[in-house]
């Protein structure tokens, strides 16, 4: 062998570029845009709950006339957004009285309540009503005119033509009705309590007892 081949198999190869990984790059690059990604995320969150209002929300139902004590209230966290001001917020409105029925559970409208003492105007009156005298939805805060068919008058056995209804109150709300329709009974009768001007009790106590009640739906919109 000659020394130029000896020499020639002696000799360092070349050197080789030590190139960088391009995939550990891109998952670095994914990486960060991730961590970006959840760092705003968390930021929106936490702006949207810092939005959420503070409102008062009726603890049970709410009838006209009743004056207001903490424990019908309780404080929820909603987002309002531009509807905020049509509700009560701040301090509880202990001692305002109810303006007009609220379920349990709604948020308290600011116009659903008075800070004028009007308790004493209404009444909370029970109401036998017979099955299929009054509507089959009826439901707290609906309003009735209440009607008033008389017992026939005579002597007993001899034959009477049938009296015609009278109204006795008109757009009474309902504060409540018996869940359901059942009865125990051809002759049973519902208890309805209606809210019931303070100056119209007799009136229709007097008619409850004297013959029977039938309660028709007012539509929403009609009557005062």
């Amino acid at each position: 062998m000659s020394d130029a081949g000896t020499a020639q198999d002696l000799a360092s190869p070349p050197a080789q570029r030590l190139l960088p990984r391009r995939w550990l790059d891109v998952r670095a690059v994914l990486g960060i845009l991730l961590l970006l990604g959840s760092m705003v995320g968390g930021a929106r969150l936490f702006a949207a709950a810092s939005r959420e209002t503070a409102v008062w929300a009726a603890a049970h139902d709410l009838a006209p006339g009743e004056r207001l004590s903490r424990g019908d209230l309780r404080l929820v966290r909603v987002r309002l957004n531009a509807a905020a001001p049509r509700y009560l917020t701040g301090a509880a409105p202990t001692g305002y009285v109810v303006a007009r029925f609220v379920a349990a559970d709604e948020l308290l409208p600011a116009g659903a309540v008075s800070a004028s003492a009007r308790e004493d105007t209404s009444r909370l009156v029970t109401v036998p009503v017979q099955a299929g005298h009054m509507p089959p939805d009826l439901a707290p805060g609906d309003r009735v005119d209440v009607y008033l068919t008389p017992r026939p008058a005579g002597a007993p056995g001899t034959a009477a033509g049938p009296t015609a209804p009278t109204l006795v109150l008109a757009a009474a709300v309902v504060q409540s009705r018996p869940s359901g329709g059942r009865t125990f009974g051809a002759d049973a009768a519902l208890s309805v309590v209606l809210v019931v001007p303070a100056d119209r009790v007799a009136d229709v106590v007097r008619a409850a007892e004297s013959g029977a009640v039938d309660l028709v739906a007012v539509p929403a919109g009609g009557g005062p």
